[in-house]
C-alpha cells in the first residue's frame, strides 16, 4: 500500500515539475516519509495508550542520535521493522519507568556499567559496516562520533543523577544502549538486507 500511494504521489509530482527522470528518486523518498511517518504515529497512540509517552519520546531521541553517528542494520520489510521498532521502544520505556523506581540507589554504577557497555559496544561495531563502507578516514570520524556521543550522555545522565531529576531518564538513557546492541546482533542471516 505505501510503495502504491508513493508510486502514484511521485508520478504526479514528477510530471508537474518535469521531472520524470528522477522518478524513482522521489518514490523513493516519499516511501521513506510515509513509512517512517506512520511509524512515528503508530508508535506514540501506542505510548500513549500505556501512558509512557515522555520515556518512548526521550528514548527515540536518544537512540535516533546514536544511530546518525553510528549507522545500523535494516530489517528486510516494513512490516518486520516496525514491528520491532515497537516492541523495542514500547518495552524499553515500560522498563525503564520500572527499573528507576527499583535501582534508584545504584545509578551511578548503573551509569557506568551501561556507559562501558556502550563504549564497547561503539568500538567494536561503530560505524556499522554496511551504513559507511569504504571510507576508512570517515569511519574512524563516525566511530569517534559515536563514542563522544556516548560520554556525552553518560555526563548528561550523571549530572542528572547528582540534581536529582527523575530517575526514569536515567534508565531510558540506558535503555538505548540495548536497542543500540539489539540492533547490531539481532538483524543477521535473512532478517536484514
Amino acid at each position: 500500500m505505501i510503495t502504491r500511494l508513493s508510486q502514484n504521489l511521485a508520478k504526479r509530482l514528477a510530471k508537474q515539475t518535469h521531472q520524470s527522470q528522477n522518478e524513482d528518486h522521489i518514490r523513493y523518498g516519499l516511501e521513506v516519509i510515509i513509512g517512517y511517518s506512520i511509524k512515528i504515529v503508530l508508535l506514540f497512540i501506542l505510548a500513549y495508550s500505556f501512558g509512557i509517552t515522555l520515556p518512548v519520546l526521550f528514548l527515540v531521541l536518544t537512540f535516533a542520535g546514536l544511530r546518525i553517528v553510528s549507522g545500523g542494520t535494516h530489517l528486510s520489510t516494513y512490516l518486520s521493522c516496525m514491528v520491532f521498532s515497537l516492541l523495542s521502544f514500547l518495552l524499553l520505556s515500560w522498563l525503564s519507568v520500572i527499573g528507576a523506581l527499583q535501582y534508584k540507589n545504584h545509578m551511578i554504577l548503573l551509569n557506568s556499567a551501561t556507559l562501558m557497555t556502550g563504549l564497547f559496544i561503539c568500538y567494536k561495531y561503530a560505524p556499522y559496516e554496511n551504513s559507511r563502507a569504504g571510507n576508512r578516514n570517515r569511519n574512524i570520524r563516525f566511530k569517534i562520533l559515536s563514542i563522544i556521543f556516548l560520554s556525552a550522555w553518560y555526563l548528561t545522565v550523571t549530572l542528572g543523577y547528582i540534581l536529582e531529576v527523575d530517575s526514569t531518564w536515567h534508565f531510558i538513557l540506558k535503555f538505548r544502549y540495548l536497542l543500540f546492541f539489539y540492533n547490531k546482533i539481532i538483524c543477521v542471516g535473512i532478517y536484514c538486507q
